[in-house]
């Protein structure tokens, strides 16, 4: 068995050759990025729930809930109809059977319209089931958590997300956590603000300083000819707060540490 993060949430799959993980399927009322469409842009996926719906009278309309919607790559659904030896029927939409019976799906930016005959006649007691694949207006390609092979991308966030499970089993989070100045020849604790902090991950945390000219060093930082002054220490307590110590004044360059850590409650 294999495990995929979606949307900041842990689901778990089942192997394939090659070490290839397939992609379970779940399906959900949340709006859930499910992959890529042609574009780049991220695929999103939402099953929404029509209550209670006696009949299908030519036209329907309900609305979806959907916002920023760009292009919607597939609609289709399940509806059980009244009638027949066992009392219903069970039909997967769009339909067309063999009495020239139809029922069709189209999505709009906000409603999803049905247009069928007065033949169906929805089982009240059930709900009705349309699940929708969509872009977003508001994505660029690229910027989701999914190659257009299909294949997981890693995606660097300033908030708070589930990467994958530490060796105890507790899911590792990550977050990237900015610093606008660093200390001038001294040391500074500086909070995260990481909620129910556990402990950190391993070798999970990193860093990197960026200087004022624009120049880069991973931290912590080793300056070989004045090691003492120079250099940019780093700790990681734990309390879930990073510590720097600074041997001269460094406050015009800032730093970026990727920090990843489990939690008390999981």
């Amino acid at each position: 068995m294999g495990k995929i993060i979606l949307n900041g949430t842990e689901y778990v799959g089942s192997g394939g050759s090659g070490g290839v993980i397939y992609l379970p399927t779940i399906y959900s009322e949340e709006e859930r990025e499910v992959g890529a469409w042609t574009d780049g842009k991220p695929l999103y996926q939402k099953t929404v729930i029509i209550p209670n719906t006696s009949t299908i009278n030519k036209d329907f309309t309900f609305a979806h809930g959907i916002s920023n919607i760009d292009k919607v790559i597939s609609a289709n659904g399940m509806l059980w109809e009244i009638g027949g030896d066992s009392g219903r029927y069970s039909y997967f939409m769009p339909v067309s059977d063999n009495s020239n019976n139809t029922l069709s799906i189209r999505v709009s930016k906000t409603d999803i319209y049905f247009r069928g005959t007065n033949y169906f006649s929805v089982d009240a007691n059930r709900n009705m089931y349309v699940t929708i694949q969509y872009t977003k207006t508001t994505d660029v390609a690229g910027s989701g958590n999914w190659n257009t092979d299909g294949v997981p991308t890693h995606h660097y966030s300033t908030n708070e997300q589930v990467i994958g499970t530490w060796v105890d089993g507790k899911p590792v989070y990550e977050m990237v956590f900015e610093i606008a100045s660093l200390p001038n020849t001294t040391t500074t604790e500086y909070n995260p603000n990481i909620s129910n902090f556990g402990e950190w991950v391993a070798c999970g945390c990193s860093g990197e300083v960026i200087f004022a000219s624009g120049n880069k060093a991973p931290l912590p930082y080793f300056h070989m000819g004045l090691f003492a002054t120079n250099s940019i220490n780093i700790q990681y307590n734990p309390n879930g707060k990073v510590q720097i110590q600074t041997g001269t004044d460094r406050t015009t360059a800032s730093a970026k540490f990727v920090l990843q850590y489990t939690k008390t409650t999981d």
